[in-house]
């Protein structure tokens, strides 16, 4: 019979069993929120990033067909690639826009386009739907542009770089901003400018920040809601306008994005400003603390005239919306 005698062998004290249990406790009350975190984290991502994609292409989609307005939804909803948008021509989808054909989330969105809410599908149920408590909008900082001074007091000359902050405007009467080449409400701008190498003043108008007290981050889609007319209001003539974001060190310039919109029709029918939307996707960048965001506005060459941009009246708060 084998011995015992010798042996090194010998189990664990009580003591050291105590010690080990503590020591997984710790890291189990370190690491579970974190994994919860970061868990949490990654579905808040996704859940941004199917809204920035969305409504991204309900804007390209309402801009290809010219619609001011589409069929609103105020009960949540899956958006599908057949789902029709058009309140009129019951023909307009999302299916040359979007890359899945059912979101993976729940929505809610307004006349005007703008998605308003997102909830969760959930599976749970029989027959699945829509539940949960629906999300705010992802918050959007907006800048506005401004005429110099701002609020606008009377008509002033056109003036090379204009103020663009955070002040929303409160001016009620719109004055003419281009005196020296022009007899109009708002800024004139001819058509052809030549992008951010334009040196004309008459084919461009550039709105700049003070320097910037913190960074600004630049993620997703950047929005450009603004007020434009062709000159004298004419119908049935074509009309462009593009957006250039740019960072400026008060040196050199680095361009951000840009973006268009153009109108066959730009006033359809309208006989005032007409409001329109440029989205500018696919941003990454980051505009360092001390230097200034930039943008430049010009009228595209196939337009078929000027045109004339309203900005810095509550009735034309035209601005840019940074996610």
């Amino acid at each position: 019979m084998a011995s015992c005698e010798g042996s090194s062998q010998k189990g664990y004290t009580l003591i050291e069993l105590l010690v080990v249990v503590g020591i997984v406790v710790a890291l189990a009350a370190v690491i579970v929120p974190l994994v919860v975190q970061f868990s949490g984290a990654g579905e808040r991502a996704a859940e941004a990033a199917e809204w920035d994609a969305v409504q991204s292409a309900v804007d390209t989609m309402m801009a290809d067909n010219q619609l001011s307005t589409v069929s609103a939804s105020t009960n949540s909803t899956r958006i599908t690639d057949n789902l029709d948008w058009d309140a009129s021509l019951a023909t307009v989808t999302l299916a040359a826009y979007t890359r899945d054909t059912i979101t993976t989330y729940c929505y809610e969105w307004t006349a005007t386009g703008r998605i308003t809410a997102q909830s969760h599908w959930d599976t749970s149920t029989s027959p699945a739907s829509c539940s949960g408590s629906t999300s705010p909008p992802p918050p959007a900082t907006q800048w506005y542009l401004h005429n110099n001074p701002t609020p606008p007091a009377g008509d002033t000359a056109s003036q090379a770089v204009l103020p663009i902050d955070l002040t929303s405007p409160t001016a009620v009467t719109l004055y003419d901003y281009s005196t020296d080449h022009s007899n109009v409400l708002g800024v004139d701008i001819h058509e052809g400018g030549a992008g951010p190498g334009e040196s004309d003043l008459a084919n461009k108008q550039v709105w700049r920040t003070a320097p910037l007290p913190g960074a600004v981050s630049m993620t997703g889609t950047v929005t450009i809601t603004l007020w434009a007319s062709i000159k004298n209001y004419q119908d049935n003539k074509a009309g462009g306008v593009v957006v250039y974001l740019r960072d400026y060190d008060g040196i050199t310039y680095t361009e951000i994005g840009n973006g268009t919109v153009f109108k066959a029709n730009w006033q359809g029918g309208s006989s005032t400003f007409v409001q329109e939307t440029i989205t500018i996707s696919g941003l990454s960048y980051t505009i360092p603390v001390g230097n200034m965001l930039e943008v430049e506005m010009n009228v595209t060459a196939n337009s078929d005239d000027k045109m004339w941009i309203a900005y810095d009246t509550s009735s034309y708060a035209t601005k840019v919306e940074v996610p």
